[in-house]
């Protein structure tokens, strides 16, 4: 086309018509600037197909991350919810009463072990004690899967989900983890563990293997402190298993919001 142009411009000039030189020249100009911003619009569409392609590979991976943070925290509430109602009982079994919160006697069934069969024993039972007091120095914690969100804020993808719901449920997942079972949370539970071995070693007890059995319940039974330690091991292990299930349902609704978002990808 420019070519084209040039050859009625070089012509008018040998004519000397420089007025309709001037208007096919304008022309040639505003052609030209038509078919620059005709390129960047269609380099502008290309972009943003190219950004929703990735969009929908990463909202997979997201997904594929949730159900790993599930299958975590399914474990994670599991052991939490023994180790409190264990601990609630071995409280009983030494002659004390439970926390207010009161407990079950009853242990939930899971697919991937179990810690005991069947219900509590109601009368002192050595296999149920040393269990009991092993769960009872159990240190850990569990964290979300974090390589999908870090890449989407890294390569400033996050910020072109155009779902305000999705990004904020998104962003309000990762906070309440950290939140429940975050930095802090962790730092609680190592102290409450750490005074508790304390108690125990100051008593002549290894915390991995209690020799005296039964005379470890009646050392419990007349320990205040070594009693008030142990109770906020239980009042962490009620907060670390109903913690889970909250995170749990908010895995699964951010899940199903994901799944409803125009970026989602079915495999």
């Amino acid at each position: 086309m420019i070519p084209f142009f040039r050859k009625i411009r070089k012509k008018m000039a040998d004519d000397n018509k420089p007025m309709k030189y001037m208007r096919y020249a304008v022309g040639e100009i505003a052609l030209v600037v038509i078919g620059i911003l005709i390129a960047l619009q269609i380099n502008n569409w290309n972009d943003e197909r190219l950004r929703e392609q990735d969009l929908k590979i990463y909202m997979n991976n997201l997904v594929e991350e949730l159900n790993s943070d599930i299958n975590s925290l399914t474990i994670w509430g599991y052991i939490n919810q023994f180790r409190y109602n264990s601990l609630q009982h071995l409280l009983v079994l030494s002659g004390q009463n439970p926390t207010k919160s009161g407990y079950s006697l009853i242990v939930p069934k899971f697919e991937e072990f179990n810690f005991w069969e069947g219900s509590f024993p109601k009368e002192f039972d050595p296999d149920f004690i040393k269990i009991t007091f092993q769960n009872s120095v159990l240190f850990g914690n569990i964290k979300p899967s974090l390589s999908t969100m870090e890449e989407l804020r890294s390569n400033g993808l996050f910020s072109y989900i155009r779902n305000s719901q999705l990004k904020t449920s998104i962003n309000n997942y990762y906070t309440e983890f950290e939140r429940r079972l975050g930095a802090l949370e962790d730092e609680n539970a190592r102290k409450y563990r750490d005074d508790w071995i304390d108690s125990l070693t100051q008593n002549g007890y290894n915390q991995e293997d209690i020799i005296d059995l039964r005379g470890s319940l009646e050392w419990l039974g007349e320990n205040r402190q070594a009693t008030a330690r142990l109770k906020s091991i239980i009042y962490n292990a009620k907060w670390r298993y109903e913690s889970t299930d909250v995170l749990i349902k908010e895995a699964k609704e951010l899940i199903d919001l994901i799944h409803k978002n125009e970026f989602f990808n079915s495999k």
